[in-house]
């Protein structure tokens, strides 16, 4: 009996460890290039819708609202869901993890890989005269710190959200 209990206790564990998050993932494990985005020749309009969806997911993330930011990823998703893009498809990586979680602080994490990759896109793409701010907070992920991208220049921590809104400094200002 007591070997039953410890199998079944052990396969509870095992399945519940496998639905609850990606633990292979890192925020560095699909960085893209400057060539990357230069090869996918996108037009003006796309390069800004994927900076404007990414700063809704951003905006959701600031609210804490696991539900808007699967939502904002999900749209953007949408727009580009039949795109032949390879530079897309791998620049979604993390936008589709946002999406398919309803965990904040999972869709935190991949969020910090998505913002990585969307400053090496914002470099490289025309954004319409508007400053583009890179962000820093370094209380992230237990002190490690992280980037993201605004187009505003005051702060609002997307990491932590209502526990530490103003929590970070800018860094660099891409106009």
């Amino acid at each position: 009996m007591k070997t039953i209990i410890t199998i079944t206790l052990f396969l509870s564990l095992i399945a519940c460890q496998e639905s609850t998050s990606d633990s292979s993932y890192s925020a560095s494990s699909n960085k893209i290039s400057d060539s990357e985005i230069k090869a996918a020749n996108l037009n003006e309009e796309t390069a800004q819708q994927i900076l404007t969806g990414y700063l809704k997911i951003k905006d959701a993330l600031v609210s804490t609202d696991a539900e808007a930011a699967a939502y904002a990823a999900g749209s953007l998703v949408f727009d580009f869901e039949e795109n032949e893009n390879k530079f897309i498809e791998k620049l979604f990586h993390e936008v589709k993890l946002i999406e398919q979680s309803k965990d904040v602080d999972q869709q935190r994490i991949y969020f910090q890989g998505l913002s990585n990759n969307m400053y090496i896109f914002v470099k490289n793409i025309d954004h319409a005269d508007m400053p583009i701010y890179q962000q820093y907070c370094p209380m992230a992920f237990d002190n490690t710190g992280a980037y993201w991208i605004s187009d505003e220049q005051k702060v609002y921590n997307p990491y932590f959200g209502d526990k530490m809104l103003r929590c970070g400094k800018v860094t660099e200002v891409i106009e």
